[in-house]
């Protein structure tokens, strides 16, 4: 069973909202934001108001799924992104993969919109379909 996987995003369009959904769908524990910068395409939601809310606390801010489905719904783009299951409450700056993957039972990592980083603790991250809108 492989719990991580790390993979370059350079030349397709992520279906953002399918590949959190797949995510949400094996892990239910409430997830905490701790790095977010998602460009959105809707008034719904107020992204730079997220952002702000979460870069001023120290342990980033939990949502639920159903939330936060909704919020990667109206995304466009994930350009930095941070993410560990609600009970994690520490800086994640300056850990390691490995030691985030003793201390948390999930945690998904986007770095520049490119790299990404997804870890399932109790799951295999290989049997994940990575997703792409169509026409990409």
């Amino acid at each position: 069973m492989t719990n991580i996987l790390s993979f370059e995003n350079r030349d397709k369009k992520l279906d953002y909202y399918n590949l959190f959904l797949q995510i949400e769908q094996l892990c239910s524990e409430d997830l905490r934001i701790h790095n977010f910068d998602l460009i959105g395409h809707g008034d719904d939601i107020d992204f730079g108001s997220i952002e702000n809310k979460v870069h001023s606390e120290t342990y980033g801010i939990i949502f639920n799924w159903e939330d936060w489905l909704n919020i990667v719904e109206s995304s466009s783009q994930i350009v930095n992104l941070f993410i560990t299951n609600s009970g994690f409450r520490k800086s994640f700056k300056g850990l390691s993969d490995e030691m985030l993957q003793l201390e948390t039972n999930y945690f998904i990592e986007c770095i520049d919109s490119v790299y990404w980083t997804i870890y399932l603790k109790h799951y295999d991250v290989g049997e994940l379909k990575i997703p792409s809108l169509p026409g990409m």
